[in-house]
């Protein structure tokens, strides 16, 4: 009984280290934010599909804006092909603030610090993430 239980213990903790080692996680540093008031509205997307807003955001997150550079990490994710889109919610009102031209009044950015003239496409903006990953952001 008791090599029973020792062997019962030790599959579940390595099914528990195997679990473990699956999930991966990414640490975002937010550089260049203007304003040291609000929240960074972060969300990251594992499709072009969820990108396009034809789903949902695979995490997101509301990092509060306390620095010129702040850092994040996202947890639990899986292997896989990654991209962000974040804006600074200066005011907390829950949107991007825009001119009467539809030119953004609050900081914004993307993974690759790419799409200075508008939201670029999923495949410009999208990271491999495989164990810990880490990228920078540029908010704009």
């Amino acid at each position: 009984m008791k090599l029973l239980n020792t062997l019962l213990t030790v599959t579940l903790l390595s099914t528990a280290l195997c679990v473990s080692a699956t999930t991966s996680q990414l640490n975002v540093t937010f550089k260049h934010i203007e304003k040291n008031e609000g929240n960074l509205m972060v969300a990251l997307y594992n499709s072009k599909a969820n990108y396009k807003g034809e789903g949902s955001p695979v995490q997101y997150a509301s990092v509060p804006a306390s620095a010129q550079k702040v850092s994040y990490t996202f947890k639990d994710l899986e292997k896989g092909t990654y991209a962000i889109k974040l804006f600074h919610d200066v005011n907390n009102n829950g949107k991007m603030d825009t001119n009467m031209f539809g030119i953004p009044q609050e900081g914004y950015g993307f993974s690759n610090n790419v799409g200075k003239f508008g939201e670029p496409d999923f495949i410009d903006a999208a990271f491999a993430v495989d164990g810990i990953s880490a990228i920078e952001i540029i908010v704009r």
